[in-house]
């Protein structure tokens, strides 16, 4: 701020006036933007995530004190949507690095902001060393002091109730004692992007913004 002052009086010492000093700021701030997306594309991306989540959704944040501000932990989620990694990454306070199925992480729309996002990818049809491997990733993660989410069921849900959870929080857990904090999405059960009635994509939000709970509960 000092110094866009000091460059602001310098152009109104150079006799330039106020039409010209407005083209010149914006030209510099437009170079800073590139400058800071060059080199934090992560932390810009993630802010366009956030941007357009709480644009077109009432987003309310439950619990999020359980979240420690450092070290390492497992968020494990409900699956309710495909925006769901999007509601979580707008709700928490840090970077998330998601478990994502491989089929959906190497869709050419995907890939490109997955890979950017470090985002895991995991197979369940893949063989045993393959789907060990993505596990082994997710353990690494955690040893690095990131947070790393999980939907352990598998799979978004079709009727609105949580499946089965698969054995990938035990196997990523396993000879690691970093706190798992449950997260539960609440309200994204008959959104736009949900299975509600059969349906996904044909049918038009009730209510704009559409409002939906994201609650962190008590670490485990």
């Amino acid at each position: 701020m000092l110094a866009g002052s000091l460059f602001a009086a310098g152009m109104a010492w150079m006799g330039l006036g106020l039409k010209s000093m407005l083209i010149i700021s914006s030209f510099l701030v437009v170079l800073g933007m590139v400058w800071a997306m060059r080199i934090l594309p992560k932390a810009f991306v993630r802010l366009c995530f956030i941007i357009l989540t709480r644009t077109l959704y009432r987003l309310r944040i439950a619990g999020l004190s359980h979240l420690p501000k450092e070290g390492p932990l497992l968020l494990v989620a409900n699956h309710v949507s495909i925006l769901d990694a999007l509601f979580i990454m707008a709700s928490a306070n840090r970077p998330v690095r998601f478990i994502m199925n491989e089929y959906y992480y190497h869709k050419w729309y995907i890939y490109p902001l997955a890979k950017l996002l470090d985002t895991i990818p995991v197979s369940s049809t893949a063989s045993t060393r393959t789907m060990m491997q993505s596990i082994r990733k997710a353990g690494e993660a955690l040893d690095s002091g990131d947070i790393v989410c999980i939907f352990p069921e598998g799979q978004i849900t079709h009727t609105g109730k949580i499946l089965p959870f698969k054995r990938g929080v035990e196997l990523i857990m396993k000879g690691r004692t970093c706190p798992i904090v449950p997260v539960h999405l609440d309200g994204v059960w008959g959104s736009i992007f949900s299975f509600k009635n059969g349906k996904f994509l044909k049918k038009w939000p009730k209510h704009f913004p559409y409002s939906l709970t994201s609650s962190f509960r008590e670490p485990l």
